[in-house]
Protein backbone atom coordinates (compact mmCIF):
# COMPACT_ATOMS: atom_id res chain seq x y z
CA UNK A 1 0.00 0.00 0.00
CA UNK A 2 2.98 2.23 0.14
CA UNK A 3 2.87 5.29 -2.46
CA UNK A 4 -0.92 4.25 -3.20
CA UNK A 5 -3.15 7.59 -3.55
CA UNK A 6 -5.85 8.63 -1.40
CA UNK A 7 -8.30 10.89 -1.46
CA UNK A 8 -9.62 13.05 1.17
CA UNK A 9 -13.47 14.73 -0.14
CA UNK A 10 -14.88 17.96 2.49
CA UNK A 11 -19.12 18.48 1.45
CA UNK A 12 -20.39 21.54 3.57
CA UNK A 13 -24.23 21.63 2.67
CA UNK A 14 -26.54 23.94 4.60
CA UNK A 15 -28.77 23.54 7.52
CA UNK A 16 -31.77 24.82 6.46
CA UNK A 17 -32.94 25.33 10.24
CA UNK A 18 -29.85 27.63 11.02
CA UNK A 19 -28.72 28.80 7.68
CA UNK A 20 -24.75 27.43 8.60
CA UNK A 21 -22.86 24.89 6.71
CA UNK A 22 -21.77 21.92 8.54
CA UNK A 23 -19.00 19.70 7.08
CA UNK A 24 -19.05 15.84 5.77
CA UNK A 25 -15.98 14.59 5.37
CA UNK A 26 -15.16 10.93 3.54
CA UNK A 27 -11.65 9.25 2.40
CA UNK A 28 -10.54 6.35 0.43
CA UNK A 29 -11.33 3.62 2.28
CA UNK A 30 -7.08 2.38 1.61
CA UNK A 31 -6.18 5.49 4.71
CA UNK A 32 -4.97 3.59 7.73
CA UNK A 33 -5.17 7.36 8.99
CA UNK A 34 -8.86 8.89 8.26
CA UNK A 35 -9.41 9.95 11.88
CA UNK A 36 -6.35 11.33 12.69
CA UNK A 37 -5.00 13.70 9.67
CA UNK A 38 -6.69 16.61 10.35
CA UNK A 39 -7.18 17.35 14.21
CA UNK A 40 -10.84 18.15 15.42
CA UNK A 41 -12.33 16.27 12.26
CA UNK A 42 -12.98 12.64 11.51
CA UNK A 43 -12.94 11.48 7.74
CA UNK A 44 -14.77 8.69 7.25
CA UNK A 45 -13.47 6.17 4.36
CA UNK A 46 -16.65 5.80 2.42
CA UNK A 47 -15.29 6.73 -0.79
CA UNK A 48 -16.23 4.41 -3.50
CA UNK A 49 -15.15 6.14 -6.66
CA UNK A 50 -12.22 8.20 -6.74
CA UNK A 51 -12.45 11.61 -8.15
CA UNK A 52 -10.86 12.62 -11.56
CA UNK A 53 -10.28 16.25 -12.92
CA UNK A 54 -10.10 16.82 -16.91
CA UNK A 55 -9.55 19.97 -18.60
CA UNK A 56 -9.82 20.53 -22.08
CA UNK A 57 -8.54 23.38 -23.81
CA UNK A 58 -9.93 23.03 -26.99
CA UNK A 59 -13.60 22.51 -27.80
CA UNK A 60 -12.88 21.42 -31.64
CA UNK A 61 -13.47 24.83 -33.31
CA UNK A 62 -12.05 28.28 -32.51
CA UNK A 63 -14.36 29.48 -30.10
CA UNK A 64 -11.72 29.97 -27.62
CA UNK A 65 -13.69 28.66 -24.47
CA UNK A 66 -12.08 26.07 -22.19
CA UNK A 67 -13.45 23.87 -19.61
CA UNK A 68 -12.59 21.84 -16.51
CA UNK A 69 -14.50 19.04 -15.31
CA UNK A 70 -14.84 16.63 -12.17
CA UNK A 71 -16.46 13.17 -11.93
CA UNK A 72 -19.01 12.81 -9.90
CA UNK A 73 -17.61 11.15 -6.66
CA UNK A 74 -19.51 8.14 -5.07
CA UNK A 75 -19.84 7.99 -1.56
CA UNK A 76 -21.03 4.26 -0.09
CA UNK A 77 -25.05 5.36 1.27
CA UNK A 78 -24.81 2.25 4.32
CA UNK A 79 -23.98 4.73 7.03
CA UNK A 80 -25.21 6.47 9.55
CA UNK A 81 -23.38 9.61 7.92
CA UNK A 82 -24.81 9.34 4.57
CA UNK A 83 -28.39 9.04 6.13
CA UNK A 84 -28.38 12.70 7.34
CA UNK A 85 -27.78 14.22 3.58
CA UNK A 86 -31.47 14.56 2.93
CA UNK A 87 -31.65 17.04 5.53
CA UNK A 88 -29.64 19.77 4.40
CA UNK A 89 -29.46 22.00 1.35
CA UNK A 90 -26.63 20.82 -1.49
CA UNK A 91 -27.54 22.97 -4.22
CA UNK A 92 -24.58 25.52 -4.45
CA UNK A 93 -23.04 24.07 -1.43
CA UNK A 94 -19.01 24.16 -1.20
CA UNK A 95 -16.47 20.99 -1.37
CA UNK A 96 -12.97 20.19 -1.94
CA UNK A 97 -11.14 16.98 -2.85
CA UNK A 98 -7.44 16.32 -2.05
CA UNK A 99 -5.33 13.91 -2.85
CA UNK A 100 -1.87 12.26 -1.19
CA UNK A 101 0.04 9.57 -0.59
CA UNK A 102 -2.62 6.67 1.12
CA UNK A 103 -0.08 6.47 4.07
CA UNK A 104 0.07 10.65 4.81
CA UNK A 105 -0.19 11.40 8.05
CA UNK A 106 -0.12 14.92 7.70
CA UNK A 107 -2.53 17.30 6.68
CA UNK A 108 -0.40 20.03 5.31
CA UNK A 109 1.25 17.55 2.81
CA UNK A 110 -2.09 17.34 0.64
CA UNK A 111 -2.59 18.48 -2.69
CA UNK A 112 -6.27 20.26 -2.77
CA UNK A 113 -6.81 19.06 -6.55
CA UNK A 114 -10.13 20.75 -6.78
CA UNK A 115 -12.54 23.47 -4.88
CA UNK A 116 -15.99 23.82 -6.00
CA UNK A 117 -19.62 23.75 -5.38
CA UNK A 118 -22.13 20.62 -5.43
CA UNK A 119 -24.59 20.93 -8.93
CA UNK A 120 -27.39 19.85 -7.03
CA UNK A 121 -28.42 17.21 -3.83
CA UNK A 122 -26.78 13.69 -4.00
CA UNK A 123 -28.62 11.44 -5.92
CA UNK A 124 -29.41 8.76 -3.09
CA UNK A 125 -30.09 4.93 -3.45
CA UNK A 126 -29.76 1.63 -1.69
CA UNK A 127 -26.25 1.53 -1.95
CA UNK A 128 -24.67 4.71 -3.26
CA UNK A 129 -24.74 8.16 -2.97
CA UNK A 130 -23.60 10.00 -6.19
CA UNK A 131 -22.33 13.49 -5.95
CA UNK A 132 -22.45 16.16 -8.99
CA UNK A 133 -19.31 18.54 -8.40
CA UNK A 134 -19.15 22.07 -10.84
CA UNK A 135 -16.02 24.12 -10.62
CA UNK A 136 -16.03 27.62 -10.19
CA UNK A 137 -15.23 28.88 -13.66
CA UNK A 138 -19.19 29.60 -13.89
CA UNK A 139 -18.36 32.80 -12.23
CA UNK A 140 -16.15 33.90 -15.10
CA UNK A 141 -19.40 33.23 -17.75
CA UNK A 142 -20.08 37.43 -17.45
CA UNK A 143 -19.55 40.25 -20.01
CA UNK A 144 -17.06 42.07 -19.37
CA UNK A 145 -17.14 44.63 -21.79
CA UNK A 146 -20.17 46.66 -21.42
CA UNK A 147 -19.66 49.24 -24.11
CA UNK A 148 -21.33 48.77 -28.17
CA UNK A 149 -20.76 50.17 -31.27
CA UNK A 150 -22.75 52.44 -32.22
CA UNK A 151 -22.17 51.70 -36.01
CA UNK A 152 -22.50 55.12 -37.32
CA UNK A 153 -19.04 55.44 -38.64
CA UNK A 154 -15.67 56.64 -37.72
CA UNK A 155 -14.42 55.54 -34.13
CA UNK A 156 -18.40 54.06 -33.77
CA UNK A 157 -17.52 52.04 -36.77
CA UNK A 158 -19.85 51.05 -39.87
CA UNK A 159 -23.25 50.01 -39.54
CA UNK A 160 -22.54 46.33 -39.01
CA UNK A 161 -20.91 46.98 -35.90
CA UNK A 162 -23.74 48.42 -34.32
CA UNK A 163 -24.72 46.51 -30.87
CA UNK A 164 -21.36 44.76 -30.88
CA UNK A 165 -19.57 45.05 -27.93
CA UNK A 166 -16.19 47.31 -27.99
CA UNK A 167 -13.15 45.41 -26.68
Amino acid sequence: MKNAKGFWVILKPVNPFTGVAVEFSFCSSNVPTATMIYPGRVFYPYLETYPSVSIECFDGGFSGESSCSIDGITISANNAIVSQFPGYVWDGAEMAVFKGSADESIWANLDCIFTGTMEKAPELNDSQCKISPVDNSYLMDINVFTETYAGTGGLEGPAELQGKYKP
